[in-house]
């Protein structure tokens, strides 16, 4: 299984860059694992670059969340 960096998840939320956001959704299509650490440093990238914040809900990670076996 791929791991992912955070730069791969900034690209598909942010999606700020068609053909980058298109590479990291095509990485990550037949699923991919992700450390504690990358998704603190994920939160950390939305809200000191991107001024956002997670709300609280759960569907606000969803994306980070599911699993696969």
């Amino acid at each position: 299984m791929r791991a992912v960096d955070t730069n791969v998840l900034v690209r598909i939320i942010a999606r700020d860059d068609p053909r980058q956001t298109g590479a990291a959704e095509a990485f990550v299509a037949d699923g991919a694992w992700l450390s504690h650490v990358v998704l603190a440093e994920l939160a950390w990238v939305l809200e000191s670059v991107y001024d956002s914040r997670p709300n609280g809900s759960p569907r606000s990670w969803a994306c980070c969340s599911t699993t696969r076996r």
